[in-house]
């Protein structure tokens, strides 16, 4: 009987905690979240057609989000572990690793958005209009995929020494300053003048500029425990940075691989039609709305299993999975159950035709459905395999499951069978339930539970 109090003393401290990381996370992620709805709300004021632009633009930034994350993701096993361990300077090495890389890779798109916009606009969708205009916003936004290959490594590197508040004010000051110049720049108000999709770039670019800046002043302003001298960022040797990127190129493939998937998927729908593909654009806005306070236990996860992992703690990270994984179905089941209740007063907020209107609603019911499993492989690929640098495994699962499956499914279903979106949706996001059987059964293995900072300086 003591045993069992103790465990629920444990657990009740342990839930304390989690909140307690977890609680800013995920403002962090509502923040944008609404700072991606707000922009759609007001760029969708200006028509279906530049709704549907500024989301081609979008997907764009949403791959090299996604691979940007997937380096830092890889990196931040190592920044959790050796946090566990309390090694700062080694944490500004893998730091220094983190921003070198992103930094080359968000060039990359910085480039390929100035040099071939439309071109590459036109993978996702068949409509040249459509195209033109949000190769109109890339001109004006590209600068963005350079300052967030800088920022996103710092704010990791911040949330996983559990400094999660600083990352979260800094997004909440970006999200003001962008709603206040989207408004101006968008629809011309106080003298500024009516830029509309050219105008929501601008903002987006001066909120981001913002953030660049506030992260600057935090980490050598306020001497944080992450500042120091540039060159103790980049005095890594040889040996430490192949460690670091063994271990972050394969998180980058998994989230490249993956993101590039979705951009496909998307694709598909893009190709049923201008009305369909607003509605999927307005239900994915929603979702990301909604999705934020499970997504935030997944980085939660990665944060308090790599500390213990690093402090070689196995047993205690294994208690703890077991405590997350229940976490995280009990607020997916119930953020599931908010999305289909205020499903109809939501979409009321965005302007789209009968028809939209209608495809929007079922296609919010059918993530609402599946959101639990979704968030699951997020929390056990994201979160838990991460934290162990048991990356391989999640990678293989995850990307074949994708490509081999989920891709092929969607354009067989929308482009050759011409189902309806919903249906087409629902058939392509059962690849969920065949990612949990896989990765489950990984977890009760325990493999994925490794020290992977011995031996590294």
């Amino acid at each position: 009987m003591s045993n069992e109090i103790a465990l629920k003393t444990e657990r009740k401290e342990f839930n304390k905690r989690l909140v307690r990381i977890a609680l800013p996370i995920a403002l962090q992620s509502l923040i944008m979240s609404s700072l991606t709805l707000l922009d759609t709300l007001m760029v969708n004021k200006l028509g279906e057609l530049p709704l549907a632009a500024v989301g081609l633009a979008s997907q764009l930034f949403s791959v090299q989000f996604m691979v940007v994350f997937g380096f830092t993701t890889g990196c931040a096993t190592f920044f959790t572990q050796f946090w566990g361990a309390r090694d700062i300077k080694s944490i500004k090495k893998v730091l220094g690793v983190a921003l070198t890389a992103s930094f080359l890779i968000s060039f990359l798109f910085f480039m390929v958005s100035i040099i071939w916009p439309v071109g590459v606009l036109k993978i996702f969708t068949n409509s040249s209009e459509a195209a033109e205009l949000g190769a109109e916003y890339l001109k004006y936004a590209a600068i963005n995929f350079v300052i967030l290959g800088i920022t996103m490594p710092i704010a990791d590197a911040l949330r996983s020494t559990q400094q999660t508040m600083t990352p979260m004010m800094i997004s909440a000051a970006s999200f003001f300053t962008d709603l206040v110049f989207n408004y101006l720049l968008i629809f011309g108000k106080f003298g500024f003048p009516r830029l509309g999709v050219k105008g929501a770039a601008i903002a987006t670019v001066i909120a981001r500029a913002l953030e660049l800046v506030l992260f600057i002043i935090v980490i050598f302003g306020k001497k944080n425990i992450l500042a120091g001298p540039i060159k103790e960022y980049f005095s890594y040797s040889k040996d430490f940075a192949i460690s670091v990127i063994k271990n972050a190129w394969v998180t980058t493939l998994n989230e490249t691989l993956w993101s590039s998937a979705v951009a496909m998927q998307n694709a598909a729908f893009g190709r049923i039609g201008v009305t369909e593909f607003a509605a999927v654009q307005a239900s994915r806005t929603i979702m990301d709305l909604f999705q934020t306070a499970g997504y935030c236990i997944g980085d939660a996860t990665l944060i308090l299993i790599g500390e213990q992992l690093g402090k070689n703690q196995i047993d205690e990270a294994k208690k703890m999975s077991g405590w997350l994984i229940r976490a995280c179905l009990e607020v997916g089941i119930v953020t599931a159950a908010l999305l289909i209740i205020f499903n109809k007063p939501i979409l009321t907020l965005f302007t789209l035709t009968e028809e939209g209107y209608m495809y929007a609603g079922y296609l919010n019911i059918v993530r609402a459905v599946l959101l639990p499993a979704n968030l699951l492989n997020a929390l056990l690929i994201s979160g838990m395999f991460r934290a162990g640098g048991d990356v391989r495994f999640a990678a293989t699962t995850e990307i074949s499951i994708m490509w081999l499956y989920s891709v092929p499914a969607a354009f067989i279903f929308a482009l050759v069978l011409k189902l309806p979106v919903h249906w087409v949706l629902l058939l392509v996001q059962c690849e969920s339930l065949l990612k949990i059987a896989i990765l489950l059964k990984r977890y009760a293995s325990g493999k994925w539970l490794k020290n992977m900072i011995q031996g590294m300086n």
